[in-house]
């Protein structure tokens, strides 16, 4: 998992945003921290991003994907299983 806070600007801060994220991905596959195999989900998602539809497709283009809030992540699958819920 790896955070998005900001929409497309970061502030000044150390947060990703939307425009340096796929950047920060390009930076972990050259290191192979980041595979093929990786389900890559953005999380710390700010509410300054855009809606969920255009969010999603803005994470697609460099390979990663949002969920929604209150949803767990299972690991250890190629895709990660979502559960929402108690």
């Amino acid at each position: 998992m790896t955070r998005c806070a900001a929409a497309t600007t970061s502030g000044g801060t150390s947060h990703l945003d939307l425009v340096s994220f796929p950047g920060q991905l390009d930076r972990l596959r050259a290191v192979g921290a980041v595979t093929p195999d990786t389900d890559v989900v953005a999380v710390h998602l700010s509410h300054h991003n855009p809606p969920a539809a255009e969010l999603a497709l803005r994470l697609a283009a460099p390979g990663a994907r949002s969920v929604f809030d209150g949803a767990t992540v299972a690991v250890g699958a190629r895709r990660a299983e979502l559960r929402y819920g108690a």
